[in-house]
């Protein structure tokens, strides 16, 4: 593999770079590449010659034939194709487009389309279902465990080196939604948020596996030191010589420069595994570290300012083989030394970085060349340079980095007279002015070069100036004879020749040399390159973790001990705080000093403890013995694993840390100096160890004294490993899979929550853990895999009622209106059937109350059970959801039948069991709900059924009828039914949940009650109340 790096963009020096390295495999399958058919031929010729030297028997007959050829209508396929195989002649069927032949478990693809990989996922699909289908008794779990454990791995496998288009994804995965819904029972109207949302169903959907597996494996792939992370890097400079970019593809490429991809050449990149790589991460606000070495290496120099970043995206890619062809990157490389005007396409083609296969050969791009001279320049005859472009031109203080291309050749090369020629005086009053002039003689023993003096007599704004032959000034000599009076001339320039320089020597040697010359034009002794200097900010930490160092080192004792710890305190809220220390003790006990400080974000005990111990390494001075003491067991595994003669762990494995890989990657650094003497004793926490109980009381001291801990803070460095990932601007320091996994569920509640019918409860404070812990809880002490048709008969119709899909008339006219479109309410036959109604129906008012009645007093009960005693009913009765009226604003007793449980009714149970005791409320508010399910359906859902049992026998309606499609789609079931309207108050939308847990290390659900309480002062202004009596 090899490609081609940019060494010098002006002088077109480019380097090879390659990599070879040695492949062996044992195979049980042969493939055979050939051109065409006649080269195939002798090829299998030869094949089969060597088979029946061997003895070696094969069954021609299981040959697969890849064909690239154009295919269309007039061209068709082949069905079969007849080769010669040797002896022998066979007929192979040659492989479609959209399928791929296997070899050695990687599937082939002639065309090197990924249509055979959604082929092979909808055939993958076909087949679960089918299978599913045929099987009796199997339940909710099992049909999900077997997709997430079987299918799910499959299609990873089958697509790891394809990124597919979410549209597409969601389409394959369609069929299999639609099977398990009707499996469950659940009508198609059903939210799809239901069955892929982790705490309802947790069907993996292959969007969001997709992510999980493409992000992490794309980190892993990019950041490893070995054979494939060298592969990577040549790709990576390949793709960006082709596109052109200044620096690495991955510091670059952003939206713009994909849509550029997109309009220069789609079908080259539609599948390229490193854009579709990047523009995933994009998509999902991932990015990339930057590294200061790695931008040195693949750092372009030519001009701060890309041709990319300050033309529309329009012309530059009508302008990009242009580009492309002449290796033009930067503004510097079509502009005059000056930055003020654009050069014209005759002047490129004096500039050094044109190719001389293409001087001269320029003026077929000049329809194109001329739109950048419109958007950049104020006319096509001035060529300046527009004055807001100006200002989106990166300028390095004025100082010039190079020649831009011009090429500057002195008069020793011996040019013919008449050549144009600029000269720097060298001496007399004028000295170092810059003049024009035209050869007139050269003498070639002194260096001298006699040239006859021009003015410019152009305008100062113009682009072009026109010079005019002098008739004698004070700077050259007037009416000069020279040479024997050979050459004569009005105004005379006599300058060294290594002082006197031909302009554009492929242009203006010629023999017109009236045209115009660039204005501006400036003489430079050398080229200056530029150097990046790095800057150094004086840190407390490092300079106190300095002089604890050097104290170390003075100190006599040859046995050093460092005891560390670290703790946190208010995990989960906003007052979140964490300290660690290190104490340093002689061998004698003796405390030598001690190092006590803060962490910021991702904010966890583990970290706390790992900061500690990474620390105390820096403090260890080469030539101690020193011993670690610490309770974390998290240190003492990583510690060995990183210090093991047997196991070698590399990039990868680090990465794959459940935490903390960026402060690990330093660790493993310092713990490879084999001058550091280091080893590590575990203890138990809280023990009879008295040094190491010292430094817990000390943190525990410290948290009074926290503000003055702020200038300790140890801020590592995260190049350590070259590509660290980036979301949203916080480092990721976790297992890279586990955190896209955390964004996929947290979009995965997110799509749940701002379903047009979760409305109410984005502006309602809703504990969620307890209704999602109440729907997956159907008997006690069920545990994950149990399972059966009762449990999920029972999971179905609580979450019918939380999504208001229980088989009411207005729900079945959704799929059988010809047979239910006259039908009323099957108790009162005058309103319209839907979900409230049901339970708000006026002959159901009485049963309602009765069990609002029941479930006060089982609240009480509950609450006694728990050992609460100052509970009145009354106190129960005037909370909002045991009311009787039903308001936007606030919750009824509807949304417990639903399964929402208020935060206002926790909070009341929490208060009165105490605040320690989270766990028992969340039991009483599951009991409370279990209770409320199993009333409700006894009392008013189930005599309701029998009664529209009773009512479809007397209309003579089957099971065969309600099977059948509707005969027409009325105008009244369209605005009734399909028209809904639009949710645009998708109040989650920007991934709080991710946020909150890396800052404050809350859980997943608990961002939802902070977006809630903003989100009631602004519905406060746009939603009015409505009142109605329930019950």
């Amino acid at each position: 593999m090899e490609t081609q790096e940019c060494i010098n963009i002006y002088e077109n020096i480019f380097r090879l770079r390659s990599i070879i390295f040695p492949g062996c495999a044992y195979m049980d399958d042969t493939g055979f590449i050939a051109n065409n058919k006649r080269n195939l031929v002798k090829i299998l010729e030869i094949a089969d010659s060597f088979y029946r030297l061997n003895d070696i028997k094969i069954n021609k007959q299981k040959s697969e034939l890849l064909l690239r050829k154009n295919i269309n209508k007039k061209n068709p396929l082949d069905k079969k194709v007849r080769i010669i195989f040797g002896l022998d002649t066979i007929e192979v069927e040659p492989t479609t487009r959209d399928q791929s032949s296997r070899f050695l478990g990687v599937w082939i693809n002639a065309y090197n389309d990924n249509k055979h990989v959604k082929q092979q996922i909808k055939n993958e699909i076909k087949a679960i279902i089918k299978n599913l289908s045929s099987k009796k008794g199997i339940t909710d779990k099992m049909m999900i465990y077997l997709f997430n454990a079987l299918i799910i791995p499959i299609v990873e496998y089958r697509s790891q080196l394809y990124v597919i288009e979410d549209v597409s994804l969601d389409k394959l995965m369609a069929p299999f939604r639609m099977f398990i819904k009707n499996k469950l029972k659940f009508a198609k109207t059903a939210p799809n948020a239901i069955l892929e949302t982790n705490f309802i169903y947790n069907l993996n959907n292959f969007v969001a596996n997709q992510k999980q597996a493409k992000i992490t494996n794309f980190t892993l792939q990019i950041n490893d030191k070995g054979v494939l992370g060298m592969i990577m890097k040549i790709r990576f400079m390949d793709l960006q010589r082709q596109l052109l970019l200044e620096n690495h593809p991955l510091y670059i490429i952003d939206d713009k420069v994909l849509q550029i991809i997109k309009r220069i050449n789609k079908k080259k990149y539609i599948g390229h595994f490193i854009v579709n790589n990047i523009k995933l991460m994009i998509e999902n606000n991932f990015n990339i570290l930057k590294n200061d070495k790695i931008l040195s290496d693949f750092s372009i120099e030519g001009g701060p300012t890309a041709l990319r970043d300050i033309l529309s995206i329009e012309v530059y890619t009508a302008n990009f083989k242009f580009f492309k062809d002449n290796n033009i990157i930067f503004l510097d490389q079509i502009t005059t030394l000056d930055n003020r005007y654009i050069l014209s396409i005759e002047e490129l083609e004096s500039r050094s970085f044109i190719k001389l296969n293409k001087k001269k050969k320029l003026q077929k791009y000049t329809k194109f060349y001329h739109e950048i001279i419109e958007e950049m320049t104020y006319s096509k005859a001035t060529y300046s340079i527009k004055s807001e472009k100006l200002v989106n031109m990166v300028e390095l203080d004025d100082d010039i980095c190079n020649m831009k291309g011009t090429i500057l050749i002195t008069a020793e090369t011996k040019p013919n007279k008449g050549a144009t020629i600029i000269s720097k005086l060298s001496r007399g009053v004028y000295q170092n002015r810059i003049v024009f002039g035209k050869i007139v003689e050269l003498d070639l023993n002194n260096k001298l070069a006699f040239s006859n003096h021009f003015e410019n007599i152009s305008m100062e704004k113009e682009k072009n100036l026109v010079l005019k032959k002098c008739g004698g000034c004070e700077i050259g000599i007037q009416n000069a004879s020279i040479f024997k009076d050979k050459a004569k001339t009005k105004c005379l320039i006599i300058e060294r020749m290594d002082n006197t320089f031909l302009i554009s020597a492929n242009r203006w040697n010629g023999h017109n040399h009236n045209k115009a010359l660039g204005n501006n034009t400036y003489f430079y002794e050398d080229n200056i390159d530029k150097f990046l200097e790095k800057r150094s900010q004086y840190n407390i930490a490092h300079q106190r973790i300095r002089r604890i160092k050097e104290r170390i080192t003075n100190n006599k004792s040859e046995k050093i001990l460092f005891y560390i710890d670290g703790s946190v305190r208010n995990q989960g809220t906003e007052n979140i705080n964490s300290i660690f220390g290190v104490m340093i003790y002689d061998e004698n006990n003796n405390l030598i000093d001690k190092y006590f400080s803060t962490i910021e974000q991702w904010i966890t005990s583990i970290k706390a403890e790992t900061m500690a111990f990474f620390t105390a390494l820096l403090m260890i001075p080469p030539g101690k013995k020193c011993t670690v003491y610490t309770d974390c067991q998290n240190i003492v595994n990583n510690f060995n694993l990183l210090t093991s003669d047997i196991v070698v762990t590399t990039t990868r494995d680090i990465l794959k840390f459940s935490n903390n890989n960026a402060i690990w990657f330093n660790i493993k650094e310092l713990l490879e100096d084999q001058t550091l003497d280091v080893k590590i004793v575990k203890v138990n926490a809280h023990s009879d160890d008295v040094l190491h109980n010292q430094v817990d009381k000390e943190i525990k001291d410290s948290y009074e004294l926290d503000y003055s801990l702020t200038n300790t803070l140890v801020i590592y460095n995260a190049e350590q490993y070259k590509f660290p990932l980036v979301w949203n601007g916080h480092l990721i320091e976790m297992n890279i899979r586990h955190f896209v996994r955390l964004i996929t569920r947290i979009e995965g509640l997110e799509k749940f929550l701002n379903l047009n019918r979760n409305k109410r409860y984005r502006f309602l404070d809703v504990k969620w853990n307890i209704v999602f812990y109440y729907l997956n809880k159907q008997q006690e002490e069920e545990y994950t895999f149990l399972t059966n048709k009762w449990i999920e008969k029972q999971k179905r119709m609580k979450i019918q009622r939380l999504i208001e899909e229980i088989p009411t008339i207005e729900q079945l006219k959704k799929s059988s209106y010809d047979l239910y479109c006259g039908f009323k309410c099957v108790i009162c036959n005058k309103k319209k059937e839907d979900f409230i109604h049901v339970w708000t129906c006026r002959y159901n008012r009485k049963k309602m109350k009765f069990i609002i009645e029941k479930c006060i007093d089982k609240l009480r009960m509950l609450l006694i059970e728990k050992g609460v005693k100052n509970i009145t009913t009354e106190e129960i009765i005037n909370l909002d959801v045991f009311g009787n009226r039903f308001t936007n604003e606030k919750f009824n007793f509807v949304d417990l039948i639903k399964g929402i449980f208020p935060s206002q009714l926790y909070e009341f149970i929490l208060g009165k069991l105490g605040g320690n005791q989270k766990n028992n409320a969340i039991d009483i508010g599951t009991c409370l709900l279990q209770y409320i399910f199993e009333e409700t359906k006894k009392q008013v859902w189930e005599p309701r059924c029998n009664l529209l049992a009773q009512l479809e026998k007397n209309y003579e309606i089957t099971k065969q009828d309600k099977r059948k499609q509707d005969s027409l789609f009325l105008e009244e079931k369209k605005e009734e039914i399909t028209n809904r309207p639009n949710c645009f108050d998708r109040r989650y939308r920007f991934l709080e949940g991710v946020r909150e847990y890396i800052l404050f290390g809350k859980e997943i659900l608990g961002f939802t009650v902070v977006v809630n309480r903003v989100g009631k002062i602004i519905d406060h202004f746009y939603n009015r109340s409505c009142y109605f009596y329930c019950f």
